[in-house]
């Protein structure tokens, strides 16, 4: 049990500061939307040194909960100097909880409602409302998440009712409140680094499939001009001596066509795609009929380097 008091001890005084910067956060990017000398930018100000004095007051007061610190998680402790999250007051306790909750959501309602006279702006453009639209749907979840810890907390009186066990009766909330705070911090990221992620998006997700098909034309007859190559046996005729051709020995009974090789027809094409493709799967078909024209091709016109024709 004092492990796990300590532990809470850590993410209780943890808790209050990360609410009040995330709201900070926010509420001084809200100062570069709004102009000098407005109803909304004074409103603005404002919120932001109420929030400021009640994260200083309840971070105090979560990691000193009593003097010495120790205390708070030492069970066996008699000292008397306790408040709020460190008394031994089982109805001062919860309500040092249900106050903090309680003033958290109401701050939350008020931070993501003061950008609506913007979001109904008649000039705004609709790309600024839909960024302004997801951002009060993340902030609308955060406060749901933040309504039904604090049902948690006053249904348990923050883990000591009925009976004195928070390692059983205060998870619930807890693992609300570490919800809470990743999708407030995300919600307070986003207009920072939504530009620069903008513009990176198309390298993170594949969206898009290569497909390279060739094809070659075969040998087919002797009257085809587009052959690649020809090669005619004239059985009947008598042995001539060989020439010499390109710089190689060639028999006279053969005889040998130079029609240019028909060039290679490739297709690419392109679609859409859901799921990241493998790089085998995408281009192993494509190179394995390049390979076969290059083999077809090495096998119908020799080099003379090589070998020698023989009848």
């Amino acid at each position: 049990m004092q492990a796990f008091i300590k532990a809470f001890y850590v993410c209780n005084g943890a808790y209050p500061m990360a609410t009040a910067l995330i709201k900070l956060a926010l509420l001084f990017q809200y100062l570069r939307m709004f102009e000098h000398n407005t109803k909304s930018r004074f409103v603005t100000i404002v919120i932001i040194v109420i929030t400021a004095l009640w994260g200083v007051a309840y971070s105090f007061i979560a990691w000193i909960p009593c003097l010495p610190v120790s205390a708070f998680w030492d069970l066996s402790s008699t000292t008397e100097t306790r408040w709020a999250f460190g008394s031994r007051d089982p109805v001062i306790f919860a309500r040092s909880f249900e106050s903090h909750v309680g003033m958290n959501v109401a701050l939350d309602l008020i931070v993501f409602a003061i950008p609506i006279p913007l979001f109904l702006e008649a000039g705004t453009r609709t790309k600024s409302r839909l960024g302004l639209l997801g951002l009060f749907t993340m902030g609308v979840l955060v406060n749901v998440l933040g309504i039904f810890r604090l049902i948690g907390i006053s249904h348990s009186r923050a883990g000591t009712y009925p009976t004195l066990d928070p390692s059983w009766y205060g998870c619930v909330p807890i693992v609300l409140a570490a919800v809470e705070i990743n999708l407030a911090t995300i919600c307070a990221s986003l207009p920072v680094f939504w530009p620069t992620l903008q513009s990176s998006i198309g390298q993170i997700f594949i969206t898009k499939e290569i497909e390279i098909t060739s094809e070659i034309r075969r040998l087919s007859s002797l009257r085809d001009e587009e052959a690649t190559a020809e090669l005619c046996d004239f059985s009947s005729s008598p042995q001539k001596p060989s020439k010499t051709y390109g710089g190689a020995e060639v028999h006279e009974r053969w005889c040998i066509n130079e029609s240019p090789l028909r060039s290679t027809k490739v297709e690419v094409e392109s679609r859409g795609l859901h799921t990241k493709p493998s790089e085998k799967s995408l281009f192993s078909e494509g190179f394995k009929r390049m390979a076969d024209d290059q083999e077809s091709y090495d096998r119908l016109v020799p080099s003379p380097s090589r070998s020698r024709l023989r009848p």
